[in-house]
């Protein structure tokens, strides 16, 4: 006996209404049944339909409330405030939002943003400055390295000169 068979035997004793989605697959399943053609494949399809309806079903629920659990501890809120992970969901249930971000959701955009652009541009600077340090082993260590790196060294030198004159020094 499968697991979707147990759950319906278990639900007619009961006297409770299954919450099974596909009900429709479940009066075709008796009609095949109770026509006295038992064809095994479209049988087994359908217990596999509904072990895997099942085990998706207990995932969500184990999902919304570990997600409900996490907002709880991190925000201190209460865990009905949380959003549902599908769009399928009921949506009374979801937060209203306006459409306008409020000012501390874009200043923190924009701090994200100009600080990825600086640590980039440091990493940038960096790497330039270790070349230019390293450049005399780089080019001994390739030698094909040796033209472009004495082209940049050149640049460099006339960067570095140029910036001299601009501090005054």
């Amino acid at each position: 006996m499968t697991l979707a068979q147990e759950s319906a035997d278990s639900a007619e004793r009961d006297g409770t209404p299954t919450d099974d989605p596909s009900k429709g697959s479940d009066d075709h399943s008796r009609a095949i049944t109770e026509s006295g053609r038992h064809d095994p494949d479209a049988m087994h399809a359908l217990t596999i339909d509904r072990a895997a309806l099942q085990v998706l079903k207990e995932e969500a629920e184990r999902e919304l409330s570990l997600r409900r659990a996490e907002a709880s501890k991190s925000d201190g809120r209460h865990a009905d405030t949380v959003q549902p992970a599908s769009s399928n969901a009921v949506p009374g249930r979801r937060p209203q939002v306006s459409g306008r971000p409020t000012s501390e959701q874009v200043r923190g955009g924009w701090v994200r943003a100009v600080l990825s652009l600086l640590l980039m541009m440091a990493a940038l600077v960096g790497l330039l400055v270790a070349i230019y340090l390293r450049a005399p082993e780089i080019s001994h260590t390739y030698p094909n390295t040796e033209v472009p790196l004495q082209s940049y060294l050149e640049a460099a030198n006339a960067f570095l000169d140029w910036l001299n004159g601009m501090l005054g020094r």
